[in-house]
């Protein structure tokens, strides 16, 4: 009988990559901040060796870039070597990011490692104590860096006797042509596969906590405020026909997060600058006290710690109150003096809170809502109105295709669009919310101010 096998996921370690839009960083931070993309995945190679796994799982995107870094291709030939010296195989698939038909390594990897190729579907098996196979893997990398084969169509393990864990770096697109077009369904409907190892999407997720388990590592390090939240990898504990456990390990040092200040909260007077850069500094003391929880759900794998070394945060200052005129026609001015007094109050501390921007988007303020509602019928329907937008999924559809095609929906961080902005329910939800305002604020307007 197949013995229990534990190994770790990772995937878009966009090695080679640097850290976004960060600024004139102080030499603190700084060394932490270049360097994090490499460190998360030293983290993710001490795991291995920490966990004693019996495999390693890289499932896409190693590189940034179609031309390797020599610094990377250095740097992931001597963090494999480590594990080449404890006898722990490390098996690659490569993406639209790094793919292998046109690419070159500057530097020979050990021989652990087992790169699939890009012509068809590969298999490997893992070999245990006695030579006995402990686990079947099946891998296809990208030829170039749009890849419109259905690859899954070939994943066809013999039997069930041993775990079958297939990778795929895939967007669960079937609509797309550009990276491996596949749905949840198609991979569901694989026999004998037990986890699909995939690559590709940024945000940790289980896609299928059934068999079989339909995994995204997320990536290790975020590098923007785009990829948001902590940073790392997969454990992962399974047997033939019985997935145990997936848990979650940190990696990365450093973690970006967009933060609301609104300035209408309950109780809140702000009169100035001064008032709001003491609430945006309560706000980054509550990010230092309370930490980052690990996404999805998922528990921290036995014994594993967060490690984060600073957090790079944009702040996002909303609502309505007297603190829109303070700053009315000096808003950009006020930005800068700001982050520069963040940086400097927070931006030097272990851990640090780098601030990378502050937006402004308030408003002046408006009598009390809900006596409006009580009181003006046109109101009450205009917020009734908004409510059901909140909540109808197919109105909401209907009103981001009457904003036009400067909005749409981000799925995917690969289908960015340069002349476009994103959207997501909470971006929608208060674009809603600052539409029904607008509104009301102009309907007061037209009866003089009441």
């Amino acid at each position: 009988m197949a013995r229990k096998v534990r190994f770790i996921h990772s995937a878009d370690l966009h090695m080679g990559s640097p850290l976004r839009n960060v600024g004139q960083v102080f030499p603190g931070p700084r060394s932490i901040l270049q360097e994090a993309v490499y460190t998360a995945f030293k983290r993710i190679v001490d795991a291995v060796l920490r966990c004693r796994v019996d495999f390693l799982l890289l499932s896409g995107d190693i590189y940034d870039q179609e031309t390797r870094s020599v610094f990377a291709n250095q740097f992931l030939a001597e963090q494999l070597k480590r594990l080449a010296d404890e006898d722990i195989p490390v098996y690659i698939i490569h993406g639209n990011h790094d793919p292998l038909g046109s690419s070159r390594e500057f530097v020979d990897l050990p021989e652990n490692v087992k790169v699939f190729g890009f012509a068809e579907v590969e298999t490997s098996e893992v070999l245990g104590e006695g030579g006995l196979t402990i686990a079947r893997i099946m891998g296809q990398s990208y030829r170039t860096a749009s890849e419109s084969r259905k690859m899954y169509q070939v994943f066809n393990p013999p039997d069930n006797d041993v775990v079958n864990i297939g990778m795929l770096h895939t967007g669960l697109n079937p609509g797309s042509n550009m990276y491996v077009p596949c749905s949840l369904s198609d991979l569901k409907s694989r026999d004998n596969i037990n986890y699909w190892a995939l690559g590709h999407i940024h945000r940790t997720g289980i896609m299928h906590r059934q068999e079989p388990l339909v995994a995204y590592p997320g990536i290790p390090q975020g590098r923007d405020v785009g990829e948001p939240g902590l940073g790392g990898c997969l454990m992962v504990e399974a047997e033939p026909g019985n997935l145990l456990q997936v848990s979650f390990i940190p990696t990365a040092p450093v973690v970006w997060q967009t933060i609301s200040v609104p300035i209408d909260g309950p109780g809140m007077a702000l009169r100035n600058i001064d008032d709001l850069l003491e609430l945006i500094l309560s706000k980054g003391h509550e990010i230092l006290e309370q930490g980052v929880q690990p996404p999805d759900g998922l528990p921290l794998a036995d014994g594993e710690t967060s490690t984060v070394e600073g957090y790079v945060v944009r702040w996002l200052i909303s609502g309505r109150g007297e603190l829109h005129q303070t700053l009315s026609g000096e808003e950009e001015e006020a930005v800068g003096v700001l982050e520069s007094r963040l940086r400097e109050l927070l931006g030097n501390g272990s851990p640090f809170v780098w601030t990378e921007s502050v937006k402004i988007h308030t408003a002046p303020p408006l009598p009390n809502l809900e006596a409006l509602m009580r009181e003006d019928t046109i109101i009450r329907s205009l917020s009734e109105i908004s409510q059901e937008m909140e909540r109808d999924s197919i109105k909401q559809e209907e009103a981001v295709r009457a904003m036009g095609q400067i909005w749409y929906w981000e799925k995917d961080h690969e289908y960015s669009q340069n002349e476009a902005f994103p959207l997501d329910n909470e971006r929608l939800q208060q674009l809603l919310s600052r539409a029904r305002d607008m509104v009301i604020e102009k309907i007061l307007e037209g009866r003089g101010g009441q």
